[in-house]
């Protein structure tokens, strides 16, 4: 992994919430979001409170869906129109919105932002013939097709910190969502599953490039993005909370125990090498939850070998995270959610779905020229599933939570191993 300047390794939480926070808390309620609207002219006068909802998916930031009355026309700051019946509006705040004693720095809203405008048009399209193999964009040829891009946004106020954007569509759900329904088998075949693997390596292989570039102005990206609140706090979510996380799965309490000593000195590595990595811009929050995907024509069917020629389109959402980095970061977040969701798998025809598309999009990944077999990343796998399994609601059974998290200690511990083995073979 790079490692350019030396930065501080210490992992804090973000600075205390600004007495002046208060301003905005009105953004908070229905009834305030409702307001906000109306005098922005962002929605028709007589759109109803009841037609605006509070969308359960956001951690970090407030959420909610609008529905419109009628199809809205409005020109955008940057001068282009926009109708729609739909819109998402986020609002970010001084605290985490479903934790506000935790307060979280405010320029992370500044970052999406500019993330979702320099990402504009930034798409990946992948056309699948019938044999659900990669071929031109020739009509004749296409049975599927498969889009990957960001929103597009109508409005935001940099004053407020809101966001007004596309509606990605009633049919959306998340992909983390998808993955867990027991009847994933009706809405995705092992052939759909690899499809949509394989492009959204090809989308965050493209992203990870971009990222070593410049802008039109000739900036680094790395410069132009170099969100290190974001760096600190991702490392912290993670990191921070290590040792606290792998407590009660450790094999002795001895304070002075190797295993102790071991964790520790992963935690500082890993915290300082990766605050000092800059190989590209990374996206910081890269998981299954952050993948809003439409089926469209794959809608629950009897029997999907009656193959439907249909469109897929998968939104990459949450850009506020954006920092700096090492692109194992992404991928081990997003594998170590795969990881989960195949552990946790109702059936098993949704088990192997969810095996295909983890390991197509970490093949096709490693295919295009990006190295993901280290032991850096096989720790941040680890780490991640360990400190998150037992908090993100996998499942009510305590012991097969407490296996998995095992599981997750095992595969960082291993990861050390292969990254001390490769040091001293230097």
């Amino acid at each position: 992994m790079a490692s350019k300047s030396s930065k501080s390794s210490k992992i804090s939480k973000p600075s205390e919430t600004p007495k002046d926070a208060h301003k905005v808390e009105d953004l908070t309620t229905i009834r305030g979001v409702h307001e906000y609207l109306l005098h922005q002219e962002l929605v028709p006068p007589k759109l109803r409170k009841s037609a605006i909802t509070r969308l359960t998916g956001g951690v970090a930031n407030f959420i909610y869906h609008i529905e419109l009355p009628e199809p809205f026309y409005r020109k955008a700051k940057d001068g282009e129109k926009f109708a729609t019946y739909t819109a998402i509006l986020k609002f970010s705040a001084h605290f985490v919105a479903f934790m506000p004693s935790l307060p979280i720095d405010i320029g992370r809203w500044d970052y999406e932002k500019l993330a979702l405008q320099e990402l504009k048009g930034f798409m990946t399209q992948d056309v699948y013939n019938d044999k659900f193999e990669l071929v031109e964009a020739n009509p004749e040829d296409v049975s599927l097709a498969i889009f990957v891009r960001t929103p597009q946004v109508y409005y935001t106020d940099d004053v407020k910190k809101v966001i007004y954007m596309e509606d990605v569509g009633p049919r959306a759900v998340t992909l983390k969502e998808l993955l867990r329904r027991p009847d994933l088998h009706k809405y995705m075949t092992l052939e759909m599953a690899m499809a949509i693997g394989k492009t959204l390596a090809h989308f965050m292989f493209r992203f990870h490039e971009w990222g070593k570039g410049t802008n039109e102005n000739n900036v680094k990206r790395i410069d132009q993005f170099s969100n290190e609140s974001a760096r600190k706090f991702c490392l912290w979510r993670t990191f921070g909370r290590l040792l606290e996380s792998c407590e009660k799965y450790m094999t002795s309490s001895d304070p002075e125990s190797n295993q102790r000593k071991s964790l520790k000195q992963i935690q500082e590595t890993m915290t300082e090498t990766l605050m000092n990595d800059n190989t590209t811009v990374i996206m910081g929050d890269f998981w299954p939850g952050n993948v809003l995907i439409d089926l469209h024509s794959y809608e629950s069917r009897p029997n999907l070998q009656d193959f439907v020629p249909g469109m897929i389109s998968i939104y990459i959402i949450d850009w506020e995270f954006i920092h700096p980095g090492n692109p194992c970061t992404d991928l081990a977040q997003m594998s170590a959610e795969f990881h989960c969701s195949e552990r946790f798998a109702q059936t098993a025809e949704g088990l192997v779905r969810v095996k295909t598309l983890g390991e197509s999009f970490l093949i096709e990944y490693n295919r295009l020229g990006g190295s993901w077999e280290t032991g850096a990343m096989m720790i941040q796998e680890g780490a991640h599933v360990v400190t998150w399994v037992d908090k993100a609601g996998w499942s009510n059974d305590k012991l097969k939570v407490e296996t998995v998290a095992r599981e997750g200690l095992r595969r960082m511990e291993r990861g050390w191993e292969k990254m001390q083995a490769a040091k001293n073979q230097v």
